[in-house]
């Protein structure tokens, strides 16, 4: 299981807060997130539903709703389809619980990412995933040398 990317997506479909962990690779948050926030719409006007992951050949995406002050906004993990998502869905509660925590509305703070306030809370997404960002390979060749 390795994870690619985590976002934090604003109730208006815009990225608020996006880590990409593959190196050298920068995809493009506001695609990211007006795709996953079309397929959310899209299952909550045609099957009154709502999306809590779904799986490609390769890859697995899995959504949080978050109820804020102000406003809903979501929190989603792009990994491999290996196993491991219990971890993934674990964490992303944790995410969920300290933005409701931490920021009481996200769209009066769409500038997020450049306060103080905004970086401590991506280094606390970087550290709850943690090894789970790195190839099993390069696990491996962390723990052992």
């Amino acid at each position: 299981m390795v994870v690619y990317e985590v976002g934090v997506i604003s109730s208006a479909g815009l990225p608020v807060i996006h880590i990409d962990f593959r190196p050298g690779v920068s995809g493009d948050p506001l695609m990211t997130a007006g795709f996953l926030t079309a397929l959310q719409q899209f299952v909550n006007s045609t099957f009154s539903d709502e999306t809590q992951s779904f799986s490609m050949k390769k890859f697995a995406v899995f959504f949080s709703k978050v109820e804020l002050f102000k406003e809903e906004a979501s929190v989603y993990v792009i990994c491999d389809r290996g196993k491991g998502h219990k971890a993934i869905q674990e964490s992303i509660k944790t995410i969920s619980n300290k933005i409701v925590e931490v920021f009481p509305s996200l769209t009066d703070n769409l500038e997020i990412t450049e306060s103080d306030q905004g970086k401590e809370f991506i280094e606390f997404i970087k550290r709850e995933f943690g090894d789970l960002t790195m190839k099993p390979e390069e696990r491996a060749r962390k723990l052992f040398g």
